[in-house]
């Protein structure tokens, strides 16, 4: 009898999680005993959300006797007080799941919808509603000043704006970031980068500073490279200007001083 409950608890738990994009997108964040708590706690958000609306309309429809159809047409036991509660238990299963599809369903409008308006603000990075309505409910899971926020707002800048990709392998690349790869059940956003380079070179091993090997043509189609963030040690924005007057500023200026004494 107490299957009745907690089976339906844990399918609609999954549904709410899984078939919302909020909750699948935060899913790699749990694991083990949490997942399971999560899970059920969304579970028994619906059954109580079942058990309001069951209440609500025997309240004013106290002539609907849907449980005393289900109890005569549905006999398990024999005893008509057993059979009563297995069909009360029966029918809150069924359709606390119905509510959790219901729910998601909703949800699902709603994030539609505003995915429209969210593609619209960005014509020039997402050619399909569901690209601008995936990556609008996974900037609300994002925390700001965080590299997954950052490589979103490079992703959807107008104009582009360059990033400076620090590989651990002392690698750096300047480039345009054009495709980021969903999280799902065990990874997290962003775990695949792709990006068109602009220029690529090395920071010295002694002094750390940039120094540029190559400048790739912007005509060519296809340039993209994919790397992995386990292999990225830091990213930052880009600008040249800024770099120009800034990188080795120090010795420059310790130079024109020595000069000029």
């Amino acid at each position: 009898m107490l299957a009745l409950l907690l089976i339906p608890i844990l399918v609609s738990g999954y549904i709410m999680i899984v078939q919302n994009p909020y909750h699948y997108f935060r899913l790699h964040r749990h694991d083990g005993q949490l997942l399971y708590l999560k899970v059920a706690t969304y579970g028994t958000f619906c059954l109580f959300c079942t058990t309001i609306i069951a209440v609500l309309i025997k309240f004013f429809l106290p002539n609907f006797h849907l449980l005393d159809l289900i109890a005569k047409n549905f006999i398990l036991t024999g005893d008509e007080k057993n059979d009563h509660i297995y069909a009360l238990l029966t029918l809150l299963s069924v359709t606390s799941i119905l509510f959790s599809w219901i729910y998601v369903f909703i949800v699902w409008i709603k994030n539609y919808i505003l995915g429209y308006f969210y593609s619209k603000k960005h014509l020039a990075t997402y050619n399909k509603i569901c690209q601008a309505k995936n990556a609008r409910v996974l900037r609300k899971t994002l925390s700001n000043g965080s590299i997954d926020c950052m490589l979103l707002d490079a992703l959807e800048s107008t104009p582009k704006r360059p990033v400076l990709i620090n590989l651990a392998s002392k690698k750096v690349y300047i480039g345009i970031i054009s495709g980021l790869s969903d999280p799902n059940e065990k990874e997290e956003p962003n775990k695949y980068i792709s990006f068109f380079p602009v220029m690529s070179g090395y920071r010295d091993k002694d002094t750390m500073l940039l120094e540029f090997t190559n400048v790739y043509p912007n005509k060519i189609k296809d340039l993209n490279i994919v790397v992995s963030t386990d292999e990225i040690s830091h990213i930052s924005w880009f600008d040249f200007k800024l770099y120009n007057s800034v990188n080795n500023s120090a010795a420059k200026e310790e130079k024109r001083n020595t000069k000029s004494n």
